[in-house]
């Protein structure tokens, strides 16, 4: 960058002979009539604050770099015909039926369901070897990435060693098992290529790469935007290409608790799905659904437990009843409080009620929108069958059919 005399900046060259003038005070050049050489040299002027003068030269830096890095790797399209299309192989399983390697995985869970528990026992079950709910792991390095409460790793780490019978991973023994209490802004390629260059000088290559949780490792973005959230995705699939690794998100859930919190620019790029949440059939049981998973059907709904230990807890996995339904995820099972009601039902809530309740066979929510489709408007329907599922008033079938009670799934 070219400075020019008087003032804090000076003159980034863009193209075709434009150049970038970044000032911190208005300079006698931002109100001085152009001569003949400065009409043949195009100049932007840009008045910058003092307060703005730190944020504006971070920002002017990772333009300069987004620019060089581009000009340097511009490279061809590859291009396959069908013979070179059928000789790439699937992707390998990382956890048989459950995680593929080099995929992106998000749970969803709300605050202090056990998601982080669940984390601990992926992560060091794949370092060890161990099934997972017996789904045969592939053994590899692990890196953590703890973005808050690292002070409880210990504690739960021999709590989960104490449980699960592995005194190794309590020893001090080099299991392959990193953690780090940092955090990454997943937006910028230059602090995901410094976290990747780090790894790699320190000789670690990681088969699993997880992150508790996503809000931490974009600091001041709004996970609402598509914008936004698009390009955070855009640094998780980074780091995947980088690293060769399978990366496993933690995110919350929407006030509503029946899906994920913010855009679903999140759904759309990751290739599993999952969502934790408390069992509404038997108390202090949790269960592990999967609503999304690109390169399988899915795994069966799997349960576990909180259990004490001598010096914290751990997760344990338990059984559950093989035929429950594929969609367990209620705002009581996310653990979220449900809004305060008035004693005064609005009558779409009590005809919806009532239809599903005379109905001799469960309905689709197509069929029930028809049925009352005279009477409320089609938003008003939709939102009063979600609103009785998350009361538990409605249960929802698996293969999405609605009914007024608990219903067997058909094998």
């Amino acid at each position: 960058m070219r400075r020019s005399a008087g003032c804090w900046g000076g003159q980034l060259p863009i193209a075709n002979g434009t150049h970038l003038h970044v000032c911190q005070r208005r300079c006698s050049r931002t109100s001085r009539p152009l001569g003949p050489a400065q009409k043949a040299r195009t100049t932007i002027h840009v008045t910058v604050i003092a307060s703005a003068r730190q944020k504006c030269s971070s920002f002017l830096s990772r333009l300069m770099g987004a620019a060089q890095r581009v000009s340097s790797s511009v490279e061809e399209f590859l291009f396959l015909d069908c013979a070179a299309l059928l000789k790439l192989t699937p992707p390998a399983p990382l956890i048989e039926g459950m995680m593929f390697e080099q995929g992106i995985y998000a749970l969803v869970a709300a605050p202090g369901i056990g998601k982080s528990f669940l984390e601990q026992h992926l992560a060091y079950s794949v370092a060890l070897g161990r099934p997972v709910h017996g789904h045969a792991t592939t053994q590899g390095t692990v890196v953590r990435v703890l973005s808050e409460r690292i002070c409880l790793a210990p504690a739960r780490l021999r709590a989960w060693a104490e449980v699960h019978g592995e005194p190794r991973a309590a020893s001090g023994e080099d299991i392959g098992v990193y953690t780090t209490p940092g955090s990454l802004s997943l937006d910028d390629p230059s602090s995901v290529e410094r976290f990747v260059d780090t790894l790699k000088r320190r000789g670690i290559r990681p088969r699993l790469l997880t992150l508790d949780h996503l809000a931490l490792n974009m600091i001041g973005l709004d996970d609402s935007s598509s914008m936004h959230m698009g390009a955070v995705m855009a640094g998780v699939r980074l780091l995947t290409e980088l690293l060769e690794t399978t990366v496993l998100l933690l995110h919350h859930p929407a006030k509503a608790g029946v899906t994920e919190r913010g855009s679903g620019a999140l759904r759309g790029v990751v290739d599993g799905l999952w969502f934790l949440g408390t069992d509404p059939r038997e108390r202090g049981r949790l269960v592990l659904t999967c609503e999304k998973e690109n390169a399988g059907p899915g795994f069966s709904p799997q349960y576990y437990r909180i259990k004490p230990a001598a010096d914290g807890a751990a997760f344990v996995e338990v059984d559950g009843p093989k035929d429950a339904p594929t969609r367990v995820w209620t705002r009581k099972a996310a653990g979220v409080a449900k809004p305060t009601k008035s004693d005064a039902r609005p009558a779409s809530l009590v005809a919806i009620q009532e239809l599903v309740g005379r109905s001799p066979a469960p309905m689709t929510r197509a069929e029930i929108e028809k049925a009352v489709a005279k009477d409320f408007k089609h938003t008003t329907v939709q939102t009063r069958v979600r609103e009785l599922l998350d009361s538990d008033v409605l249960h929802e079938h698996s293969d999405g059919r609605v009914w007024h009670r608990p219903v067997q799934a058909t094998p």
